[in-house]
């Protein structure tokens, strides 16, 4: 029973995940949030219901709360950042059997000329401005930990069409993340057949939701 519940539980959160709601333990109470056009049907609040002990059980047992009073600033010369509770799920799943469906893709098409160097520059000001994006994850015995990556290295890709444009923005989101060492967002340029360019930017969700896309 306990193992089914276990499976209950990842499966929820998973499904939560996916619809852009964000499920976390507050002063021992479970906080649901939700953006305001997410629609979110009632057997998802029946199952949340239903396996809400189970999830404030999970929380307890996989966060370390008692270590920590509330978040501290630390400075970014720090040589082993801890990670975040979300941040060690999502790299513990990665260790485990990777972590593809989290990765969060959007595609552009840009019309007119386009300066290469422009859009390089301002997605580089972007990532240099928001450390998450350049921050990997490092271990040693076992232990995780995160390490900020110089601004200033970061490079936009090159996308391969062959035939199939589609297939090939499916290949860019799925090629993986190695979370010791990439930028968590990764753009490329892909020509169009009629001229244009498609600019498609996968962010990992380690570094990013639902909430900060908008912002991006």
């Amino acid at each position: 029973m306990i193992n089914q519940n276990l499976a209950d539980v990842k499966s929820l959160l998973e499904k939560a995940n996916d619809l852009g709601i964000e499920i976390f333990l507050e002063d021992d109470d479970l906080i649901v949030e939700t953006l305001e056009e997410t629609e979110i049907d009632e057997d998802f609040w029946d199952e949340l219901k239903k396996n809400k002990p189970h999830l404030i059980t999970y929380f307890k047992e996989n966060t370390n709360l008692s270590a920590v009073d509330k978040i501290q600033a630390v400075s970014t010369g720090m040589n082993r950042i801890p990670l975040s509770f979300s941040q060690e799920r999502l790299w513990f799943i990665d260790q485990l059997e990777g972590s593809v469906p989290y990765h969060i893709t959007e595609v552009l098409e840009l019309h007119g000329e386009l300066s290469e160097e422009a859009l390089v520059y301002a997605l580089q000001t972007i990532i240099n401005r928001h450390e998450v994006l350049r921050t990997v994850i490092r271990q040693e015995d076992g232990l995780a930990y995160q390490v900020v990556l110089p601004a200033d290295s970061w490079q936009l890709s090159a996308i391969e069409a062959g035939e199939d444009i589609q297939q090939a923005v499916a290949a860019f989101r799925q090629q993986t993340f190695d979370l010791a060492a990439d930028h968590m967002l990764r753009a490329g340029l892909l020509g169009t057949a009629t001229g244009g360019q498609l600019l498609v930017i996968t962010i990992h969700h380690i570094a990013s939701d639902g909430w900060s896309s908008s912002i991006i």
